[in-house]
């Protein structure tokens, strides 16, 4: 009897020992994971987790692209699931494919009316997405004013959301060139010749102004940014001469690390990736011309050119990945690299208008997918054009079209991709209208 006794005591302490464990059970149904990272979980199926008694567990679920999450059950009834291992707990999570609603999401561009010579710039980048738009041109008498803005989207549980307006410099060339990555924002403002970053501190984004100490006329016409670096071109109108600043962001300054000069209104537009810049110089020899640089400890060496027999090659550019998007008005073209050497794979004709000023905004590639807007489809109702590579040869697919879509919306003005989300902008008629046009939201299957 008395050992007995010890032995229930025993056992009562050991449930609050510090060893003690509780099981977690994870059930997935359909084409998502469920994660938490700081336990090491990682479920496709049906797993099971032994965790520390009274340990914390906030669990991820993450759909695969064309699919989100439906529900949670069990011990999990949010999207947010965070439980406490008091006990054995078991969980469900049940992802479906996306119907034509959720595929699609539409959202004001403008905070105002549009008026004539809308000019729109997209980027995006994870759950991000930056717009900016210029609405209106400066004229004489009581024509229309200048309008900028720039509008920061964020996706939040599966929906995009109008996150932040960024303070507006009317007439300054602001929101013509955008580009976003991680915590950064960047905004041209080529009238200025000024560059506006914005750092996202937990809900709101603060504003920091850079001035160049020497630059060409137009500086900020076109903006790249990846993670610690920002590039911003720069050209002469008057002469076609150009040029490229390179930035590179310590502590929480951007400092002016580069600059590249060059004849033909080198800088018109600009991308970067993983340590490689690709710069575009439309009005460089006979047709134009693309070049591409790579990062070195002396700085940025050239190591190729790209060229097209398209009149205007680099009016717009786009990199990822060892490709390379070249763009013209009547075609955009595709360069792979393989170890130091550029081979163009595809072209994609597409009747486009180009732009006289500059920046990236009508072409767009991540992965094995590019996206190529068109605005004059369908009585210039617009669409997206997309094409895939499929086991390394590139194949065009079916175009992305609004189903409420009408002839002078312009939808692909303005166009970017991330993993699986295009955002394309619909700017309206370039006459005054009442419209502020729409920007939308594309889940790919």
């Amino acid at each position: 009897m008395r050992f007995t006794v010890i032995l229930a005591l025993g056992l009562i302490g050991c449930a609050h020992d510090e060893g003690a464990t509780h099981l977690l059970e994870v059930s997935v149904t359909g084409k998502g994971v469920v994660t938490a990272a700081t336990q090491g979980i990682a479920c496709a199926g049906r797993c099971s987790y032994p965790l520390p008694a009274d340990e914390r567990v906030a669990l991820l679920a993450t759909a695969e692209p064309g699919h989100r999450l439906e529900t949670w059950s069990g011990a999990c009834s949010t999207g947010a699931c965070e439980l406490t291992m008091s006990e054995d707990r078991t969980v469900e999570a049940r992802f479906v494919a996306l119907d034509a609603a959720d595929r699609v999401q539409r959202l004001p561009l403008s905070t105002e009316p549009l008026v004539a010579k809308v000019e729109v710039a997209v980027d995006i980048a994870g759950d991000l997405a930056i717009v900016g738009i210029r609405n209106g041109v400066d004229r004489p008498g009581d024509q229309p004013p200048i309008f900028e803005d720039a509008q920061i989207f964020e996706r939040r549980a599966g929906k995009w959301l109008s996150l932040e307006r960024l303070a507006p410099v009317n007439k300054a060339g602001f929101g013509h060139a955008v580009a976003i990555d991680g915590d950064w924002a960047v905004v041209g403002a080529h009238f200025v010749k000024a560059l506006y970053f914005y750092r996202r501190e937990g809900t709101k984004w603060s504003q920091l102004r850079f001035d160049p100490k020497e630059t060409l006329p137009y500086f900020g016409v076109s903006v790249a940014l990846e993670r610690t670096t920002a590039a911003a071109g720069a050209f002469n109108p008057a002469t076609k001469d150009g040029q490229v600043h390179v930035l590179e962001l310590v502590g929480q300054t951007w400092k002016e690390t580069a600059r590249i000069d060059r004849p033909g209104r080198f800088g018109f537009s600009i991308a970067l990736d993983g340590g490689t810049m690709l710069v575009g110089a439309p009005d460089d020899g006979a047709n134009g011309a693309a070049y591409v640089y790579e990062k070195t400890d002396g700085g940025w060496k050239e190591v190729a050119r790209l060229e097209t027999s398209a009149k205007e090659t680099g009016t717009v550019v786009a990199l990822n990945a060892g490709v390379a998007l070249v763009g013209a008005p009547s075609s955009t073209f595709v360069f792979e690299r393989a170890g130091s050497t550029w081979t163009r794979k595809f072209s994609l004709p597409v009747d486009k208008k180009a732009d006289g000023i500059g920046g990236n905004n009508r072409e767009n590639i991540a992965g094995n997918t590019l996206v190529v807007g068109n605005t004059t489809a369908s009585g210039d109702a617009g669409a997206v054009r997309i094409a895939r590579r499929l086991g390394g040869t590139w194949v065009e697919g079916p175009a992305i079209v609004a189903l409420d879509g009408q002839a002078g919306d312009k939808l692909g003005a303005a166009v970017a991709i991330g993993v699986n989300t295009v955002i394309a902008a619909a700017p309206g008629k370039d006459d005054v209208t009442t419209d502020e046009g729409a920007v939308y939201f594309f889940e790919l299957p």
